[in-house]
């Protein structure tokens, strides 16, 4: 039987691209911040709490829960499906 080995993990970076670092105490506010949305997101739709997010969750219940414009709901919405958190129940 054949040896199987793992598919070997590389990033490649082209010299001339910039270095990039991240400051992990200038993101924690925005990470925090993103962290209070989605308890908040979870805690409207519990339905313990008479939530369930009876009909599914639309652009419009997405952007007076969390306080934002219906542009940036809709940003928001089709990111957490894009990254698999959300699925896609009918149309409209």
């Amino acid at each position: 039987m054949p040896t199987v080995r793992p598919h070997p993990r590389y990033v490649w970076q082209h010299p001339a691209w910039p270095q990039v670092t991240f400051d992990a105490a200038a993101l924690a506010p925005a990470l925090d911040q993103a962290r209070l949305e989605l308890d908040r997101l979870l805690e409207a739709g519990h339905v313990g709490s008479g939530g369930g997010f009876l009909g599914g969750m639309t652009t419009e219940k997405y952007a007076k829960i969390t306080g934002t414009s219906k542009a940036t709901a809709t940003r928001d919405l089709a990111d957490l499906l894009a990254h698999g958190l959300l699925r896609v129940e009918g149309v409209g």
